[in-house]
């Protein structure tokens, strides 16, 4: 009879990639809706006196709505994403042990 080695499920591992893509994504909102804001300020001509910002600019203000708009974009992507990947890993262990409990309640019965 072949002896076959039983793995122990850990999801410590999904655990800490969920938590942190969504500290990535946190982070990748906020960090678009700052580059968006300064875009529009911008194009505006703001009131706001920063020396190394060129106000009144249009290209330089439509270049930074648009890379806001594909930060957040692609931190959406990758949250979900790497969320597909973390449903498919634990839906494999819940597989795996489901299989498992199946072979053990079997291992006495004949084989036919």
């Amino acid at each position: 009879m072949k002896k076959t080695k039983h793995y122990k499920t850990d999801s410590s591992a999904e655990s800490i990639l969920s938590f942190v893509i969504d500290v990535l994504l946190f982070f990748g909102g906020i960090i678009a809706i700052a580059l968006i804001v300064l875009g529009i300020l911008i194009i505006v001509d703001s009131p706001l006196d920063i020396e190394y910002l060129d106000y009144g600019n249009p290209v330089i203000g439509v270049l930074l709505i648009v890379a806001g708009i594909i930060n957040l974009f692609m931190s959406m992507l990758y949250w979900s994403m790497f969320r597909i990947w973390i449903n498919v890993s634990r839906n494999l262990f819940n597989i795996n042990a489901q299989v498992e409990s199946i072979n053990n309640s079997l291992s006495g019965s004949p084989r036919l």
